[in-house]
């Protein structure tokens, strides 16, 4: 999906007619977020097999709700138990949470800009780095990366408490 994203940013950022730069622009933001998405959806039906349905819009409530719920009650119980390196680690996760929460908001948000409010142009003040509303294709881009990132840490914590 990322490749494709990658592709479709750059296509976007290269033609000529304006039509044709909105739409491969918009479809750049839409394969970013999904592969985003994919990724989240995978590891979170890891932790447990029905939280792999979950919908996009459900996405931040289930990590700041029952992930969050299982992470921190690791993490008092590795504090009870001495355990302050599986406590770090819980704590770090909890991190994670607040942050991969937040940016599948705003990717979803950006997603549905792009899919249904075609009214809402595409800013190719800068045609390498076009925006849709305020977000850059560059920061979209690295969805998926940071993504990854914070659900390493958010397994690890999760084997952690869980094994």
């Amino acid at each position: 999906m990322e490749i494709v994203a990658h592709h479709l940013q750059g296509v976007a950022s290269t033609r000529s007619d304006l039509i044709e730069r909105d739409l491969f622009g918009r479809s750049a933001f839409n394969r970013y977020y999904y592969a985003t998405y994919l990724d989240v959806k995978e590891v979170l039906g890891s932790l447990k097999a029905e939280w792999g349905k979950i919908s996009h819009g459900g996405v931040p409530d289930m990590l700041t709700g029952p992930v969050k719920k299982a992470l921190v009650k690791g993490r008092e119980r590795a504090q009870r138990a001495s355990d302050f390196e599986t406590a770090d680690l819980c704590s770090r996760a909890v991190n994670a949470i607040h942050i991969l929460a937040e940016m599948m908001t705003d990717g979803y948000a950006t997603r549905v800009a792009a899919d249904y409010y075609p009214e809402v142009k595409i800013d190719f003040e800068d045609a390498y780095n076009f925006k849709l509303n305020l977000v850059r294709v560059k920061d979209a881009a690295e969805w998926p990366i940071k993504a990854r990132g914070l659900l390493r840490t958010i397994n690890a914590a999760w084997r952690q408490v869980h094994d």
